[in-house]
């Protein structure tokens, strides 16, 4: 049976979480990122501010939804004369605005179904929607989804290539957390875990987890101590408005957000979420003083790993993209890293020079063309 592509409003947008979720159940695309709480969040929060038009592609076969496309278009000046039609995927603004990062971007398709759902919006975008390059900011080279879409643009002769790189850590929640903590280097396996005994001597020592009326508190705790280790709030104006709208949208099986007290006063914060058979480690604070021997951070992490090689086994611990305050302290937590790119697909016929030429250039004359023009 032939794909029909449609493209879907903004009310049916809101209106769509149960078959959104029965579809994300039933694909290989990101369980948190990818989910109607995550995607709808995000639009609510920045698409008027920023003037975004939605371009919510689904694909039914046979009335059944099968795939979907959550991308929007939006016009933006490289200079003051030359302004180009960018397609993007909902939760991330690529060099237009400092929202919250989105990664594990890709269409969603019914599982088996993705080359053939990636074929019918790629030829629905094509011909429907007016548009001059795709930015797909962090999906995963090793997906299929990242395979299947440059695959099928590059053989309509668009210009893909990847803009940049950057890698992230996941813990796969296989054997034993004990087999797991014996993998890891000495100087780790003190900081995650050996030094647990000794913390909880300092005092009277506990762990708490929100409930979905203590979001507010638990945020507050999260940025007083971003502000002490970092001198800023970790959330603050529409970031801290979507996480907090995001998280009422979830089960509260799904929230993992907790603190650890130390007699009475709050030493870390760990703000995760679960879905799926993954748990995300979105951000932390901590206070670095606790004591000398002491990696508060860290520590707060070995209490969440432990619970969910116990809860999830058999899914991951994902800790994400972005490195640490003084070294990717992330790898020595996993081998397993995450390749992200941030895929650009050029569709325009006279941007495609533009972009060959520019990095065709010598470095210093694209620094000067940088500063002219927003490459």
């Amino acid at each position: 049976m032939a794909i029909i592509v449609k493209t879907l409003s903004e009310a049916d947008f809101a209106a769509m979480s149960a078959s959104w979720q029965r579809l994300l159940q039933s694909s290989d695309a990101d369980p948190m990122f990818l989910s109607w709480p995550w995607q709808y969040s995000w639009w609510e929060t920045w698409s008027r501010s920023l003037k975004l038009q939605l371009v919510l592609l689904a694909a039914y076969e046979e009335d059944e939804l099968i795939g979907l496309a959550p991308l929007y278009l939006d016009t933006v000046h490289l200079s003051r004369w030359l302004k180009i039609r960018r397609l993007q995927f909902i939760g991330n603004a690529w060099r237009r605005a400092d929202t919250v990062r989105t990664e594990y971007l890709g269409f969603v398709a019914q599982r088996g179904r993705l080359d053939d759902v990636v074929k019918a919006f790629a030829g629905y975008l094509i011909a429907q929607v007016p548009w001059d390059e795709l930015i797909i900011c962090d999906i995963p080279r090793v997906a299929d989804s990242y395979r299947s879409i440059r695959r099928c643009f590059e053989t309509r002769d668009f210009y893909v290539f990847d803009r940049s790189l950057d890698k992230g850590v996941r813990i796969p929640l296989v054997n034993s957390f004990e087999s797991y903590l014996s993998s890891l280097g000495k100087n780790t396996r003190l900081k995650l875990y050996n030094r647990r005994t000794y913390f909880e001597s300092l005092g009277d020592a506990s762990i708490e987890y929100a409930t979905s009326n203590q979001i507010a508190e638990y945020f507050n705790d999260l940025n007083r101590l971003h502000r002490v280790r970092w001198g800023k709030d970790c959330f603050a104006g529409k970031s801290l408005d979507f996480h907090k709208i995001f998280l009422t949208r979830l089960d509260q099986q799904a929230l993992m957000f907790s603190r650890i007290k130390l007699n009475g006063d709050v030493v870390s914060t760990l703000y995760n979420v679960r879905m799926g058979n993954t748990e995300y480690n979105l951000q932390a604070g901590f206070l670095e003083n606790v004591d000398k021997k002491i990696s508060m951070g860290t520590l707060h992490l070995g209490y969440a790993i432990v619970k969910a090689f116990e809860e999830i086994p058999g899914g991951g611990f994902d800790l994400l993209a972005g490195s640490g305050k003084n070294t990717f302290y992330k790898q020595s937590l996993s081998p397993n890293t995450v390749e992200f790119s941030t895929l650009q697909i050029v569709k325009s016929r006279w941007l495609r020079w533009v972009y060959r030429g520019y990095f065709a250039a010598p470095p210093k004359l694209r620094k000067l063309l940088s500063k002219r023009w927003l490459f």
